[in-house]
């Protein structure tokens, strides 16, 4: 479960140095002092490191399905339902309200082309996309991204995920949904799985 960020935390933000974001290689296009202005309102996962920045900088391994300089598509760890997968920008941009517009079109866009591969590649009988901003919406990574989850007739319709609900699928598992959806997208190469 996300830690509550309070008075404290939020003035971590303040210091490039504390930050935790400034060695990803996009990070200088958004300073801190921009960060911290747009999470006033919105209160954010307390994270001494990005996960997804990590993934896009090739430092952990990741199963991704696309990617191109703005936006990255890539496995879900933890399989809300088989073939989840996460879209985000590669620049770090932790809440919706801190992208352009070009960037919010290349997201959705991109969540719209995987999340039609996914349905062919599974068969499945409907999809969610969705997002979340700030930890009182469940959000659990400060780093934009949208989930692209299929759903099948044995699905529960209702079903709210919670990513501690799930336990993180193998490395095996996530090559192989890749590959999947890689092939539904016309993209059977391999070399994007880091």
């Amino acid at each position: 479960m996300a830690k509550l960020a309070d008075a404290q935390d939020l003035k971590s933000w303040d210091s490039k140095e504390s930050c935790g974001f400034d060695s990803h290689p996009r990070h200088s296009s958004v300073g801190c002092d921009e960060i911290a202005v747009s999470l006033m309102p919105i209160l954010l996962p307390k994270q001494d490191f990005c996960w997804f920045c990590r993934y896009l900088a090739g430092e952990h391994p990741c199963a991704f399905v696309l990617r191109n300089d703005q936006v990255a598509a890539w496995v879900n760890v933890r399989q809300y339902e088989r073939g989840s997968i996460l879209i985000a920008p590669t620049a770090h941009l932790p809440t919706v309200f801190d992208l352009d517009a070009n960037t919010l079109a290349a997201v959705y866009t991109t969540a719209a082309r995987v999340g039609k591969a996914v349905v062919r590649a599974f068969g499945a009988a409907g999809l969610n996309i969705f997002q979340n901003n700030g930890i009182f919406a469940g959000q659990s990574i400060a780093h934009h991204h949208v989930h692209v989850v299929p759903r099948y007739t044995s699905s529960e319709p209702r079903r709210m995920f919670h990513s501690d609900d799930y336990e993180p699928v193998s490395w095996e598992e996530q090559l192989a949904i890749a590959r999947d959806v890689r092939m539904a997208l016309g993209d059977s190469s391999s070399n994007l799985s880091t």
